[in-house]
This record gives C-alpha cells, structure tokens and sequence, in this order.
C-alpha cells in the first residue's frame, strides 16, 4: 500500500478529544470530530482555542463529522427539514472555527420508508443541500456525503450530480451491512473522482459492529487495493469504538496501510 500517513484520521468524539488531548494527539495522527447535537450547543471559545493550539503544535489535521441522529433533510415534515438544515449548518461554523477543510454528512435517505418516493425525497432535500453548498464553497469545506443505511448509491450519486462540489465519503462497513449488491457492486457505480473520503471498520454483514480492522468479515486490502487503483487519493478515517481499539487499528494499519 502507498497510503499516506497524513491522509488517516481517527474518529472520535469531541469530549473524549479534549478530556484527553495531549496523550491521544501522541499517537501523531489526524482526528475527525464527532459534532454531536449536544456538542454544537455546548462548546466554548475555550474548546476550540485549545483544540486549534494543540492540533497546529503538532502539524496534525482536524475534518467533522456532521450530526446525524434524528436529522432529516428530505423528510416530508417542513419543521424537520428546517432543524436538519440548522443542525449541518450549526456544523459548517464549526469547521470553520476549527479550521477545517472537511465536513462529512449522512445522505439521510432511508430506503425502508422513500424508496417508493425517491425523487419526492430528494426534491424536499433540495433547498438544505444547496445553502449547505452555498456556505461551504464560501468557506472553503469540501462536504463529502457518506452513505449510511443505504442499500445502493442512488441518493448520493443524485446529490453529487445536483451539487457538482460535493464530493463521496464511502463507507465500507454500512455496505457490507446494508447493500443488497455488496461494497464491490456499490463501489462501482462512484464515478472516478467522486469519492475523497473513506470510512474503515470491520463487521460480519448482519449489524455496524465497529469492529477493529481485520476482526470481521470485510476483506479490507482488497477494498484498500480497488480505492488506490482509483487514483482519487482519499482522507481514510478509522471508526473505532474505544481507545483500545483505536491502538489496535494503529498497529494494523502501520502493518498493512503506511
């Protein structure tokens, strides 16, 4: 593999980050924050003054992970789309406070109740993704849509072809649980050049388990080998669930990855 090491990030949640900043940042890679609901209505200047002077001391990179749970955007309820809206928007600011380049939103489609009002979904969502495109080209944030619970790309594919500066986050995980076809099906039908972001966990097909890279059912090399063939060079963030997993997945990856 020829992956750089300045391309992986961690996810983690904010509060685990600051409670514990100097020791996690020793493990020298870059971090992509969790902006949980909570978190946007709870951070202070302090927060972000002491993650922005601990991360630049040490030349590492910051992306954020928008919220996700309960949000919405082409919901058929207005009062929904609205606090959808505000809540991504909430996470733009914080991007730009936190100087970073990178935001990663959920599609938010869910095929168990739009599959059969697809284009009713993806008109409703029309308005939040455009003043979400507007701010982040003005602030200089690539948005990468990340499929979650879908079982194809149709939703993301028609959000990146109706917002040409979106960009993909792949998730491999969601697709080995969710996708009908499989992650190598799905995979395909990304245009070369639309994905900037992968997410990497393990699981064993039947839930998102998290599971440390290597302890499921995915064959993540292969998938590795089919993103490097690409030539798209993606921000690669590992999911884990916990700080011991976190060691672990940095001991696979310095084996496997970099």
């Amino acid at each position: 593999m020829t992956f750089l090491k300045e391309n992986i990030y961690f996810h983690i949640k904010p509060e685990q980050l600051l409670s514990n900043l100097d020791r996690l940042l020793d493990f020298d890679f870059n971090y992509e924050i969790l902006a949980r609901s909570d978190f946007l209505d709870s951070y202070t200047t302090e927060d972000i003054d002491k993650l922005n002077k601990a991360f630049s001391a040490k030349a590492l990179h910051k992306r954020i992970h928008a919220p996700f749970v309960d949000l919405n955007p082409g919901s058929t309820d207005k009062v929904i789309r609205k606090v959808s809206s505000e809540r991504f928007l909430s996470a733009l600011e914080l991007c730009k406070k936190l100087k970073s380049s990178g935001l990663v939103l959920h599609t938010h489609y869910e095929p168990i109740f739009y599959h059969k009002h697809f284009n009713e979904w993806i008109d409703n969502a029309k308005d939040t993704w455009s003043a979400i495109e507007t701010r982040a080209n003005a602030y200089g944030v690539t948005v990468c849509i990340e499929n979650s619970l879908d079982n194809d790309p149709k939703a993301v594919l028609e959000m990146l072809k109706q917002h040409p500066s979106f960009k993909a986050c792949f998730d491999i995980a969601h697709y080995n649980v969710f996708s009908e076809k499989g992650w190598q099906h799905a995979l395909s039908l990304y245009p070369v050049g639309s994905i900037k972001e992968i997410h990497l966990s393990d699981n064993n097909g039947d839930e998102d388990a998290h599971l440390v890279l290597g302890e499921g059912s995915i064959d993540i090399l292969s998938f590795l080998k089919e993103i490097e063939s690409r030539n798209e060079n993606p921000a690669i963030t590992i999911e884990p669930h916990s700080e011991k997993d976190l060691i672990k997945n940095i001991n696979f990856i310095k084996k496997y990855i970099i």
